[in-house]
Order: C-alpha cells, then sequence, then structure tokens
C-alpha cells in the first residue's frame, strides 16, 4: 500500500479537501508570521524597557526555578537518526527511522548547571520553602550570590561541591546520580579548551585543529547519548531531591 492510500484509502474527495485545509492554514499562518515580523520590526525603533522605581531585576534564588530551568534545557534535545532501528513504515519504497533526540554540549552543559546549582540552594533554610514573593534582604541576597558565582561554570567541581551537603553525602540515590552525571560528562562532554573559562567557552560551536600538518577537524567525532536517558536520570534525580528536603511532601507553596 503506498503513503497515498495508507492515508486516505480511496477517499479521493477527502484528501482534497485535506489538503485544501493544509493549504489554507498555511496562508494563514504566512500572513501572521509576516504581521508578527512586521510589528517585531518597529519595535526595534522602541528605547529599551526600564524598571519601576523602586524595583531592582536579581538572581532568583529559588532552588526549584533553578530545578526546572535545567530540566526544561534537557527536554530541549535535537532530533538525530539512528539508522539502526527500523520503521514498519513505508513512503517511496525507503523506510522510515524512529526519530532519536541528543543533547549537544551547550543544552547539556547549562541545563546540568542550573540544575546542580538548584541542589545546591536547597541547603539554604531560608530558601524554603517555596514562595514566589518570598523576600530576601540585600545582605542575603549579596551573600548567596557571591557564593553562588563561586561555583563557576565547571561541572565537575559543583558536582563535588553538591554531593558534600550531608543531605546529598548521607543519600545513595544523590550519590549514584552525582557519579553518573560526572562520568556522562567526562566521557561524552569534557571541554578541551586550554583555558581558565573552558567550561562556558565550550559553548560555542568547535573545532580541533592541527597546525603542524595544518589540518582541522569538526566536532564530529563522538556521538552524544540519546535525550531520553539524561531526561529519566533528571527527572529521578529532581524527585528524589524534593524527598530528601520535604519528606512530608509539603514544599510551602
Amino acid at each position: 500500500m503506498n503513503k497515498w492510500n495508507e492515508d486516505y484509502g480511496d477517499d479521493v474527495d477527502l484528501a482534497q479537501q485535506r489538503f485544501a485545509h493544509r493549504e489554507e492554514e498555511e496562508k494563514r499562518r504566512s500572513k501572521e508570521y509576516s504581521a508578527w515580523c512586521e510589528s517585531m520590526e518597529t519595535c526595534a525603533g522602541m528605547p529599551v524597557p526600564e524598571l519601576k522605581d523602586g524595583f531592582s531585576a536579581e538572581t532568583d534564588f529559588h532552588p526549584d526555578v533553578w530545578l526546572d530551568a535545567g530540566v526544561s534545557l534537557i527536554e530541549s534535545g535535537k532530533p538525530t537518526r539512528d539508522w539502526s532501528i527500523k520503521s514498519p513504515n513505508y513512503f517511496d519504497g525507503f523506510e522510515d527511522m524512529y526519530p532519536r533526540y541528543s543533547l549537544d554540549y551547550t543544552v547539556i552543559q547549562m541545563g546540568t548547571e542550573f540544575f546542580l546549582k538548584g541542589m545546591w540552594l536547597l541547603q539554604f533554610a531560608e530558601l524554603r520553602p517555596f514562595r514566589s514573593n518570598l523576600y530576601l534582604a540585600p545582605n542575603a541576597r549579596s551573600e548567596i550570590n557571591a557564593k553562588l558565582k563561586a561555583l563557576s561554570h565547571d561541572i565537575l567541581d559543583i558536582a563535588s561541591e553538591v554531593g558534600e551537603i550531608p543531605e546529598y553525602a548521607t543519600d545513595e540515590e544523590s550519590k549514584k546520580f552525582l557519579r553518573i552525571i560526572t562520568g556522562v560528562f567526562k566521557f561524552y562532554y569534557y571541554p578541551l579548551h586550554g583555558r581558565a573559562s573552558h567550561w562556558a567557552h565550550a559553548r560555542y560551536p568547535k573545532k580541533f585543529y592541527m597546525d603542524r600538518i595544518a589540518q582541522a577537524v569538526p566536532d564530529s567525532w563522538r556521538k552524544y547519548p540519546y535525550q531520553w536517558t539524561l531526561l529519566r536520570l533528571f527527572r529521578q534525580a529532581e524527585n528524589r531531591v524534593y524527598q530528601i528536603w520535604f519528606p512530608d511532601g509539603e514544599r510551602g507553596f
């Protein structure tokens, strides 16, 4: 059975109606897109936004925001193809493949950094319970911000620091998670840039150079892990983290 018959059978009228609907929808979207681009182009001439008097924009130290941001980034994989997995669907004589997703360095590094720092922030009692309108005095914000910045972007160092927090150091599931993350970054994602800021700098697209023989090799020498394995790992860790700090299930929302 070809693709047409598989989708519509012998109902040609139904197929024509669906194609017509798709064309109309595409026209509507194109019109909407053009209007949106025009409005954004107009916004380019606007003055930059300003805060209302008395307000300051600073880092949100709520651990749940950091944990959620980390998981959200891990969810944003890019499609890849695994040509070893066959699909039963056929089109024009070619076999479709089940789509797979992976995470490049930029996404996994930022997602893991956010998540680990969320775990780290939970040690501060003043950041629990979670309330979006929880107020912290300037001195408290400054102190936590200085400690947070001191963690830098080095995933291995952050994981080690988190592992020293007593609540995680005495929990086998947390220790296992931190060991796995350390292994993932050593095996797949360790940045090889020769500079102090190599963890952050490695977020840029990279290429490997051998100047002695004037050769350049793109970053395609290692296959990244599938997204679903990392996503399951982080979701399980997130559940465990909340169990540790909120054993009664009350987070104080």
